[in-house]
């Protein structure tokens, strides 16, 4: 997570990581969790702040997403 909303992620949602580290412009929040629908919308819900790495299965299904929500407007 980057920018303002990193420091969000870390006082409100600290409790769902394995680790949070910090980085020069952010955050490096790992946890080990399903890929789901949930996941979906919670990172979705912090736009451009959250840059996913990995898993590319996650990756994926996030721009797939994405696409979708293009193809709306």
């Amino acid at each position: 997570f980057v920018g303002e909303k990193a420091r969000y992620v870390k006082e409100y949602d600290s409790y769902l990581a394995d680790s949070i580290k910090d980085s020069e412009d952010g955050i490096i929040f790992t946890t080990q969790t399903a890929i789901n629908d949930e996941l979906i919308k919670w990172i979705l819900g912090y736009g451009k702040s959250a840059i996913v790495m990995e898993p590319e299965q996650l990756v994926h299904r996030l721009e797939k997403e994405i696409k979708n929500m293009i193809n709306n407007y």
